[in-house]
């Protein structure tokens, strides 16, 4: 269920499915336009956005050390 919602979440937020770029890069070769740009915008945002949760998950494993301790 949290997978579910982890995906749907993804969704809103707005990241193209992997599938979806590769067709892109595809037409990208195929066309030879250059929008190299957007791809690693994208990248750079899940990038971001997963050092995020990951900051989050330390703080509560540090908060829960404190408690035991």
């Amino acid at each position: 269920m949290s997978n579910n919602r982890a995906k749907v979440r993804f969704i809103q937020q707005g990241h193209l499915p992997l599938l979806v770029w590769l067709k892109l890069i595809k037409w990208r070769l195929f066309f030879g336009i250059e929008t190299a740009v957007s791809p690693a915008i994208v990248t750079t945002r899940l990038d971001f956005i997963a050092s995020a949760q990951l900051c989050v998950a330390t703080i509560k494993f540090a908060r829960k050390v404190k408690i035991r301790q």
